[in-house]
């Protein structure tokens, strides 16, 4: 399968994919079946020159959350691409947990894939729900023996063109944040190497999305303390204004400001910027 252009095509069509894959399961739909594809060519993905490049520019990608230009959306599509690209034939799916702790398909590289991990998110069944769970990842997972241990998403799944999954948690130490998931139509077991492959991907995902939600904190939290610095910095500059203009101390100016801001409901640092700027006149301030 050919990397997307953009993330919207990495995703799919979108639309209302919940709903189909409930309709699936009670007999009325089932997911695209997929055309008869091209086999693999004879050698093992992941072996050439060509795909370990891909693999070290891909995981560098990934952990560059500190870049300008880095946007989740887009490293992820190019995570699925990628391991469409190691698993040839494959559909790739990301899912992340949400605030919840709640799985939600972040990216899907064919539409049948994306409706079934919304299904097995929403029937609490199935290899990423798992995954999640369990922390544990389980590669070469035969859909045709797995009907007992998922008796919905199994024969939807084969309904569908799929005949083995491979998942792989994204997780660091304690914590999980999501799941690659990998739909086999061939039902090829990966042979080590690609494993090893899939696995460094989705550390480095994990790595990245990390860093990337604290990046986020830590700005957000700069920006709490630098809007509390300039408030600071107003009041303060108000109070010498007002102690100068009116002959009393900055702690009596300070009470006026206050005084004044609670009475008109009005913000103290807005205040204090008016009589910086010359817009209220000290005076004012004083209680009528």
């Amino acid at each position: 399968m050919g990397t997307p252009d953009t993330p919207e095509q990495a995703h799919g069509a979108g639309g209302p994919a919940s709903s189909d894959a409930a309709r699936a399961a009670d007999g009325e739909q089932t997911p695209t079946v997929r055309p008869e594809r091209r086999k693999s060519r004879g050698r093992r993905a992941g072996e050439t020159q060509e795909d370990q490049v891909i693999l070290a520019r891909t995981v560098v990608r990934l952990a560059d959350t500190l870049a300008e230009d880095f946007d989740l959306d887009r490293s992820l599509a190019l995570l699925a691409a990628v391991c469409s690209r190691l698993v040839p034939g494959a559909d790739t799916s990301i899912l992340l947990a949400d605030e919840q702790n709640e799985l939600r398909v972040a990216v899907a590289t064919s539409e049948p894939k994306r409706v079934l991990d919304q299904y097995q998110v929403e029937q609490s069944e199935g290899p990423c729900v798992d995954a999640f769970r369990t922390g544990r990842a389980a590669i070469g997972e035969a859909l045709d023996a797995a009907e007992t241990r998922w008796p919905k998403f199994a024969p939807l799944s084969r309904a569908a063109g799929y005949a083995s999954v491979h998942t792989v948690p994204l997780r660091l130490r304690d914590e999980t944040i999501g799941v690659l998931s990998l739909a086999d139509p061939y039902g090829h077991r990966p042979s080590p190497l690609q494993v090893e492959m899939l696995r460094t991907l989705a550390e480095s995902a994990t790595i990245g999305i990390l860093h990337q939600r604290q990046y986020d904190v830590t700005h957000e939290l700069a920006q709490q303390l630098q809007g509390a610095l300039t408030t600071r910095i107003l009041i303060e500059q108000a109070k010498g204004v007002i102690a100068a203009s009116l002959g009393i101390s900055t702690d009596e100016s300070f009470e006026l400001l206050r005084r004044y801001s609670r009475h008109r409901n009005r913000r103290i640092h807005d205040v204090a910027r008016y009589v910086i700027d010359g817009e209220l006149d000290a005076a004012a301030l004083r209680p009528e």
